[in-house]
C-alpha cells in the first residue's frame, strides 16, 4: 500500500491522518520515516500524549467530524487524507468531507 502511495504524492505534500490507533500509529510512523509531512487528528488524550512522545507529526486533539479540527490541521492544503478511525461510518464520511474540503 505503502509503495502505491509513493508514486501517487510528493514528499512536499502533506498528509492528513484520521485517528491514532494501531493503524493511524503505524502509517503515521512509517511515512514520517520516509520523510512525509504528517498531521493526526486524534481525540484519545492518552493516545496523544503517546504519539507526541513518539511521533514528529503535528498532533490535533480533537474529532474528526470536527470541521475546525480540519481548519487547524490545514486540511485544504494536504496532498493526502487518511481515514482509519475505530468508526466505519466516520471513516467514510470523512472521506466524504475530504474529497470537497474546504467547506464554505
Amino acid at each position: 500500500m505503502l509503495r502505491k502511495l509513493r508514486n501517487k504524492i510528493k514528499k512536499e505534500d502533506n498528509i492528513l491522518i484520521l485517528g491514532l490507533g494501531g493503524i493511524g500509529f503505524y502509517l503515521a510512523k512509517r511515512l514520517l520515516n520516509e520523510d512525509y509531512t504528517v498531521t493526526v487528528i486524534e481525540p484519545d488524550s492518552d493516545l496523544v500524549r503517546f504519539a507526541d512522545g513518539n511521533l514528529d507529526a503535528r498532533i490535533i486533539c480533537g474529532s474528526a467530524m470536527n470541521i475546525d479540527c480540519w481548519k487547524e490541521a490545514q486540511a485544504a492544503s494536504m496532498g493526502l487524507l487518511i481515514a482509519v478511525t475505530d468508526n466505519d461510518a466516520v471513516n467514510m464520511l470523512a472521506s466524504m468531507i475530504g474529497d470537497r474540503f474546504p467547506l464554505s
